[in-house]
């Protein structure tokens, strides 16, 4: 008899003390209870390692996992070869899930198995889980490529994914990224799933949490930079497909081009050199963007102006952005210092 969770629920944890046991609780309260939940204990410094351990001696549904400090990304695909279910959902250490989300129908849903990406709707909330945001999704089903990899830009908690399609097509997050490994790993499943299923069922809370390891944490230019690098991770991943497939080789869908353009905005406010910066503009022909939109993919009025705005004068448009750059991260670094003085 297979006595395997049909679903695997994946908390990768790093110094979440005060909040992994609320995260763990909107679990267990589920109407269905044919699940794994496998904490991932990314090296904490705090006291997230006695938390977990009290957790998996409550719940007999909880896994441990202790690791060396490796990041987010790595984390993640830890919590996937050790998971057992036949889906795999993820969920953020401080976010919980809507107390009706995982019951008897998508039970029944995930046990017929002929799905490879679910998506649902999910609400943004305040750190006492008010809600201040609801983001539905379109009832709809379609299969994947290029339209498919450009939707669905809300949480990516709100997914849900067939484990073995996911190892058949050796999809997993990036390691070296620190900052969108989420959205990478996701646009390569949209991309490559034969059948999506979208349903406006609330999922779970995103939880605006200002003293989360990430945010208060985050540096400025790695930020950029690593906005550049999932650019180029998702430009090699679709143009390999769109060779294999004797295709045209281009960008043509909505995450590629907004990766770039949101890196083209990034990049001078955090003093990347401007012949770098000029001689990437170039190699990546960012004026075919401005042809090729709406033709497969779409990016915002916003992004269309910023490319203008660099074609019409290059120098003031970098050294603009350059300087409003530096204001910015002077303050955000005060604030965060400000929050980790007086947070406790």
């Amino acid at each position: 008899m297979d006595n395997k969770a049909l679903l695997s629920i994946i908390i990768p944890a790093y110094n979440c003390a005060s909040t992994i046991e609320r995260t763990v609780q909107s679990l267990v309260k589920q109407k269905s209870d044919d699940y794994e939940i496998i904490i991932v204990n990314d090296g904490s410094k705090d006291s997230t390692s006695e938390v977990c351990e009290k957790l998996k001696s409550e719940y007999p549904s909880v896994k441990l996992i202790n690791k060396e400090n490796t990041g987010v990304a790595d984390t993640r695909n830890v919590g996937i070869k050790n998971s057992e279910g036949k889906y795999i959902a993820f969920l953020d250490s401080d976010d919980v899930w809507d107390e009706d989300y995982y019951d008897n129908d998508l039970n029944q849903k995930l046990t017929n198995g002929n799905v490879d990406i679910f998506v649902f709707s999910c609400c943004f909330a305040d750190l006492d889980c008010n809600p201040t945001e609801y983001v539905r999704v379109k009832p709809e089903t379609l299969s994947g490529g290029d339209y498919a990899a450009g939707l669905f830009y809300h949480s990516f908690c709100s997914f849900m994914f067939r484990r073995e399609f996911l190892i058949k097509n050796n999809i997993v997050f990036p390691a070296f990224l620190k900052y969108g490994e989420d959205e990478v790993f996701r646009s390569k499943a949209l991309y490559l799933a034969d059948k999506i299923v979208a349903e406006d069922k609330m999922s779970f809370y995103y939880i605006n949490n200002p003293y989360s390891s990430t945010k208060m944490n985050r540096n400025y230019k790695q930020y950029a930079l690593q906005k550049l690098r999932a650019y180029y991770e998702l430009k090699q991943f679709f143009f390999d497909q769109y060779r294999s497939k004797n295709e045209e080789v281009r960008v043509k869908n909505s995450i590629t081009a907004r990766y770039l353009t949101e890196s083209l905005r990034l990049l001078p406010e955090v003093g990347y050199g401007y012949k770098k910066y000029k001689d990437l503009c170039r190699k990546e022909n960012i004026k075919e963007l401005l042809v090729q939109n709406g033709n497969g993919y779409f990016i915002s009025d916003t992004a269309q102006g910023l490319i203008n705005n660099y074609l019409r004068n290059p120098l003031k448009y970098y050294y603009k952005h350059r300087a409003t750059g530096f204001v910015h991260n002077k303050l955000g670094d005060f604030k965060h210092f400000v929050m980790r003085r007086f947070h406790k």
